[in-house]
């Protein structure tokens, strides 16, 4: 338990984005999808849906969601707007 609330605290204050409003590039975004799934792993992240765990429709719709952000993030949109979207 304690190493999880450890992980928790330290992925939480890393400055992975300082201000929500701030466009964000591409490649930051790549960098802060990374950072989300290391944290939380991806076989975890895979085993949240029976659907997930047949052929590669976990890895399609991965790939489809960060596609998706990098997307909404290419005309200077911000983290936050991106999730809005």
């Amino acid at each position: 338990m304690q190493e999880i609330a450890t992980a928790l605290d330290e992925f939480h204050s890393a400055p992975a984005l300082p201000d929500p409003d701030r466009a964000v590039r591409a490649d930051e975004m790549s960098t802060l999808l990374d950072k989300v799934e290391k944290f939380s792993g991806l076989s975890r992240l895979k085993s949240l849906g029976a659907q997930y765990q047949h052929g590669d429709f976990f890895d399609r719709i991965r790939n489809a969601a960060r596609s998706f952000l990098k997307e909404c993030t290419a005309n200077g949109g911000s983290w936050k707007s991106a999730l809005a979207r």
